[in-house]
């Protein structure tokens, strides 16, 4: 009972009772993302995630049901987000890296220098900012995820994702439209 009356203290303000409810909540919470298959790298990010969520949700929690079963909702919660989310990432990563090796195979033939996608690729891409063309290949050369790339960067990872999206349509719709001289 001691976690759902700090609950109630934090929600009516209390700071104390608020860094109380985290320290006392923060094993289950761990426990919770690793039993939901986080790699561990990505754990403390999570539960940092969850620690806010459950600060800004606390006028919604009701102070007469279990508080552990409430925070491992929230837990799970953010859990299916990462996955899908890591999901999404490498989907487009894998698809990047599939038409960068198609361009390296096209390399090593003898029709490399007249391949017009290549040209058509290598002229877009010099059409990009040098802090775009830094994303991409952070992303996919260097094959950091989104939250790596944020921390590098100095913005978040729904921005960088939302980023890496407009920069592959723009890139799209470069190579389909440019004309490459002959």
């Amino acid at each position: 009972m001691q976690l759902e009356n700090l609950a109630v203290q934090a929600a009516a303000g209390d700071m104390d009772a608020a860094e109380r409810l985290i320290i006392g909540f923060h094993d289950n919470l761990m426990m919770s993302i690793a039993l939901n298959g986080i790699p561990v790298q990505d754990r403390d990010s999570i539960a940092q995630d969850a620690a806010i969520k459950v600060l800004k949700s606390l006028p919604r929690y009701q102070a007469d049901q279990p508080f552990l079963p409430w925070l491992r909702g929230i837990a799970r919660h953010l859990c299916a987000d990462y996955w899908r989310t890591h999901y999404r990432e490498k989907k487009r990563r894998d698809q990047f890296q599939r038409f960068m090796a198609k361009q390296w195979r096209a390399h090593d033939t003898d029709d490399y220098e007249n391949n017009t996608d290549v040209e058509r690729l290598r002229t877009c891409m010099q059409e990009l900012s040098e802090s775009q063309r830094h994303l991409i290949d952070l992303t996919y050369v260097d094959g950091h995820n989104s939250d790596t790339v944020a921390e590098q960067t100095g913005r978040t990872a729904a921005a960088i994702r939302k980023n890496l999206q407009r920069l592959r349509e723009k890139l799209a719709d470069c190579i389909r439209t440019h004309k490459v001289s002959t």
